[in-house]
């Protein structure tokens, strides 16, 4: 059975070795190919004269706060900033999570270009504990710890 083969003791050390190195490759990989450092309403915010008509990316846990009739207010709490947003308002929900591409302006404001409201954020987040739950209990339904061996090993089914 495959299972058998993960928990087996033999030749456990060059297993972990082998999944140790793999997970180190793929971190390396990821910050050589994916690590960018991305430009903050904050530091747009501390040289407005320098960063006026600079096109952002804000996705890092931006919500929506105050909406109005000519545009609404983003807030960050990590970073706590709380910036207005002039642009469409149809469609939008105080509270929601966003991911939106606008321009900053000097004056202390962001000309939106497009948003995504986040509407199901919530509910995702549930679903996979739920599923991180369902299976951990399964998985201690059918294996066991075997102290003596230091493995896993398959319960013992009586029907």
């Amino acid at each position: 059975m495959a299972i058998d083969i993960v928990f087996d003791n033999r030749k456990m050390a060059t297993k972990m070795l082998i999944i140790v190195v793999a997970i180190a490759i793929l971190i390396t990989y990821g910050h050589l190919v994916g690590n960018h450092k991305e430009l903050s309403i904050r530091e747009c915010l501390d040289a407005p004269e320098k960063y006026d008509g600079t096109l952002l990316v804000i996705k890092k846990e931006t919500k929506i706060g105050n909406i109005y009739g000519d545009g609404f207010e983003i807030v960050q709490p990590y970073d706590n900033v709380t910036i207005y947003v002039s642009g469409d308002t149809t469609g939008l929900i105080k509270n929601a999570y966003a991911t939106l591409t606008a321009t900053f302006h000097k004056e202390g404001y962001l000309e939106l270009h497009s948003i995504h409201v986040h509407k199901r954020r919530r509910i995702k987040f549930i679903a996979s504990i739920v599923a991180v739950i369902v299976v951990f209990a399964n998985f201690i339904r059918w294996y066991k710890f075997d102290i003596h061996r230091k493995c896993f090993v398959e319960r013992c089914q009586t029907y």
